[in-house]
């Protein structure tokens, strides 16, 4: 018995050493990050009954953001268009891409960078124009970097009559990478297989920001502004793959909640007990052996969980989460 111990104990710590050496941060880098002229994303808004950004999960590290659940409430596109075949492209003439929304009227214009994407204001009935860009993503993304916009202003337009002006002051953004693992979203067909997204970055996001309103240069109207957001990215696509978010202010308004997905495919789950290797109806010690017996292998793996064709850290992994569990 004592052996047995020891030889399990000799396995786990090897097993873990492995982790240790071999895992890095995902990084979301610019490829697919940053908006074209052409560009178009399908999105569903959900219901935000009961979401909880954790995933129930109290890590930060190779957490599983199960969200295969959420129920479609409304479905839309964004499409990004030459921002100098928009009216209001002498507002913001160094936007690089307008963003068009069949939910909303009106653009957003965005000044796009190698490696960032910063907003410059929205026109439509309204404009909102930024006194500097304001920096909502720097890249690369991987958690412990994060990037600000600190103190930045701006101008409302078109509000009601008789205002003589309407600013944004004191504006303050930050986002910070928190956790990384893997989102799986609603499937893309009724019946169909949800859709797995792996070395998935969330993003957490705090933006806080005041609206003066000025009446014969008074500011007669302060309203204070906070929003508090998380994004998860994948590299693979363009714009964050999940949404969600909550805007508050002391002007006695309801918190606007936002929660929303995009409509794309990820890698199906296999179903099945896939970390039962060795048949016996668990996933025990013996199933970990076998992983580590293949470490490396690239050609025809009986170890290759996940299905990559390489028998890696992630495949211990899923060894190491379904331990102890019956097929």
């Amino acid at each position: 018995m004592k052996n047995q111990v020891l030889k399990l104990l000799m396995v786990v710590s090897f097993a873990i050493a492995s982790i240790t050496a071999l895992a890095q941060y995902p990084v979301i880098t610019a490829t697919n990050q940053i908006p074209q002229i052409g560009d178009v994303i399908q999105i569903s808004d959900a219901n935000t009954f009961g979401f909880d950004p954790s995933g129930g999960s109290t890590g930060v590290i190779d957490v599983v953001w199960d969200f295969s659940n959420l129920i479609s409430t409304a479905i839309y596109e964004h499409s990004y268009v030459d921002p100098t075949a928009t009216a209001q492209s002498a507002i913001y003439p160094t936007a690089t891409v307008a963003q068009a929304s069949t939910q909303l009227a009106g653009y957003a214009y965005w000044e796009n960078g190698t490696d960032y994407k910063a907003i410059l204001g929205l026109a439509g009935a309204q404009a909102i124009i930024y006194t500097t860009p304001v920096v909502k993503e720097v890249f690369p993304i991987t958690p412990g970097i994060s990037w600000s916009t600190m103190g930045y202003t701006g101008v409302l337009t078109g509000l009601n009559a008789g205002e003589d002006s309407t600013t944004i002051v004191n504006g303050n953004y930050l986002g910070t990478p928190d956790a990384f693992g893997t989102v799986i979203l609603p499937p893309l067909t009724f019946g169909g297989d949800p859709e797995v997204f792996e070395d998935v970055v969330r993003v957490h996001v705090t933006e806080s920001f005041q609206i003066l309103v000025w009446i014969f240069g008074t500011p007669l109207m302060t309203v204070n502004v906070n929003d508090d957001y998380y994004y998860w990215f994948h590299e693979e696509t363009l714009e964050p793959i999940l949404t969600y978010g909550t805007t508050t202010d002391d002007a006695g308004g309801a918190p606007q909640t936002t929660l929303s997905y995009q409509l794309i495919s990820g890698t199906p789950v296999v179903s099945g007990c896939v970390t039962d290797l060795n048949g016996d109806g668990v996933t025990t010690v013996q199933d970990l052996l076998l992983v580590l017996s293949e470490f490396g292998c690239n050609t025809s793996c009986t170890a290759d969980i996940n299905g990559d064709g390489f028998v890696t850290v992630a495949d211990i992994l899923l060894i190491l989460g379904a331990f102890g569990v019956g097929c």
